[in-house]
């Protein structure tokens, strides 16, 4: 066969591949919340040339080794799915190295509550508690960079005997992101950026109820992601199938 007749063909090969599709989640005509995993969104951007500084996606498998020697998830984590994204705690950290975006659309408009799933892994910057590994930057408002710093600290402070890392707290965070009429069937983007490394999240849920306890935010059922897991870029379908079938218990 000629060369020219094998890099026709290869052409035709690599252009009949599909395009990697944005990761969206679309919110049921009845639901008055959206919930997804932290791990399956649309982007992550790089914006400092350092090796994993920044998020990274972290599970269950002996991937990654925390300041204390230990797994970053182990088995009996009650990450949702087993799997979550960390700042990660390898790297020395600065502000801002990295922009995570979720896309959803609402069905909905109306005021919505901000609870997300959060732990902390210690970074070894001061091992007497967490408060170099509690923060986060959200947006102020959807479609608008993450510049807004949001701090945890919370029930997980003790890295000296570390019983929480890996275990996982829900956190209403206060924050209202409201959804006009107009912006009802919209794609809308949720921009977080890295603060603190070890700061970990699991899932997101925003609702219309603004008093949510952690008992009806586990109930909460993942939001259906379009376009469907075979569209979706390489390596991220088998996550996304697992959310869908998934209900968080």
């Amino acid at each position: 066969m000629k060369r020219s007749t094998i890099l026709s063909m290869l052409l035709v090969a690599v252009c009949a591949m599909p395009a990697a599709a944005s990761v969206i989640y679309e919110q049921g005509g009845g639901d008055d919340y959206v919930a997804f995993e932290a791990e399956l969104f649309d982007s992550l951007v790089r914006h400092d040339t350092s090796p994993d500084k920044g998020f990274i996606i972290i599970d269950t498998t002996p991937t990654y080794t925390t300041s204390f020697g230990s797994e970053a998830l182990p088995s009996d984590t009650n990450a949702s799915g087993g799997a979550a994204i960390l700042d990660d705690t390898r790297v020395s950290n600065a502000d801002h190295s990295s922009t995570i975006t979720y896309k959803i659309t609402f069905a909905q408009a109306g005021d919505y509550r901000l609870y997300y799933h959060y732990s902390h892994f210690e970074d070894v910057s001061n091992t007497t508690n967490y408060g170099n590994e509690d923060s986060v930057y959200l947006p102020s408002d959807w479609n608008t960079a993450a510049n807004v710093l949001d701090s945890t600290g919370g029930p997980d402070n003790d890295p000296i005997n570390h019983p929480h890392e890996g275990l996982y707290f829900w956190r209403n965070a206060g924050d209202t992101y409201t959804v006009t009429a107009g912006q009802v069937g919209q794609v809308l983007e949720f921009n977080i950026d890295d603060r603190e490394s070890g700061y970990s999240l699991d899932r997101f849920v925003f609702s219309t109820t603004v008093d949510l306890d952690s008992a009806a935010l586990n109930a909460l059922s993942n939001t259906a992601l379009l376009p469907t897991p075979a569209a979706l870029p390489a390596g991220l379908g088998l996550l996304t199938l697992a959310a869908l079938k998934r209900r968080w218990v």
